[in-house]
């Protein structure tokens, strides 16, 4: 299987930039495996497909606001984007020794951009205001590019995030974030802390809809997969086998 079979043709002018004001009038298309036939449909016709017995299982993670934008002393800008916390600072790049956020955060495992401009054991300002600084531990990992940072701050790290950090948008969204987007890029059944982007399939799930579904007698229940990021990472090898998937 190649990347190459995948290729189309997708406009930029297609591609929605806001959401709908109500989450359930978005497009549902409908593929009939049976017949192959397609129809189009707003997505709260979808309750139309479960019955009686069906489990719908969705993804109660929550997105944290990981991306911060900071600077170098220098002046230069520095976008962070905070993967998740380190166990041990500055001991390894393995993501054995890595754990989930939230909670009391040392130092985190995180993506820089521009990445390799910035050099070990620099100073990154990552909030002007408070005066919040981070050190960088290490150079980029040659697979993920992966780097780790110590925080100087004794705040937990959600605290901190929830403070001077931004949603990270998909890269398809060509605008800069808005406060609305901390509560739009939930799905509503949102809970539990820790993913870098949202499990967008729930994204269109209101909760007239889940409650029109519930009373069909389908059974609904939540799992938590922390979006990370590999949900950002391009696949480069032509050949789909050497792609190698990030946690």
């Amino acid at each position: 299987m190649k990347l190459s079979d995948f290729n189309y043709e997708l406009p930029k002018e297609l591609i929605a930039q806001t959401a709908l004001p109500k989450r359930s009038d978005a497009r549902l298309l409908v593929l009939d495996r049976e017949s192959g036939t397609i129809a189009h449909k707003t997505f709260r016709q979808i309750a139309d497909y479960f019955d009686s017995g069906d489990v719908l299982v969705l993804n109660d993670t929550k997105v944290l606001p990981a991306r911060i934008l900071a600077k170098r002393k220098t002046g230069g800008a520095v976008e962070v984007l905070v993967l998740g916390k380190s166990a041990c600072i500055g001991a390894s790049s393995d993501e054995s020794v890595n754990d989930k956020l939230p909670g009391p955060v040392p130092g985190a495992k995180v993506l820089l951009k521009p990445s390799r401009r910035v050099k070990k054991g620099e100073t990154l300002i990552l909030d002007e205001k408070s005066k919040l600084t981070a050190m960088v531990l290490d150079a980029p990992n040659g697979e993920t590019g992966i780097r780790h940072v110590e925080f100087q701050t004794g705040e937990n790290m959600e605290t901190v995030l929830d403070r001077i950090g931004h949603i990270p948008l998909p890269p398809y969204i060509d605008r800069p974030d808005q406060p609305m987007d901390r509560e739009l890029y939930q799905t509503v059944f949102a809970k539990k802390p820790g993913a870098v982007a949202s499990p967008t399939a729930g994204l269109h799930f209101d909760k007239t809809l889940l409650e029109d579904i519930r009373k069909k007698g389908v059974e609904i229940v939540f799992i938590t997969l922390h979006v990370s990021y590999g949900t950002f990472q391009p696949v480069a090898a032509e050949n789909l086998k050497d792609h190698k998937m990030h946690e």
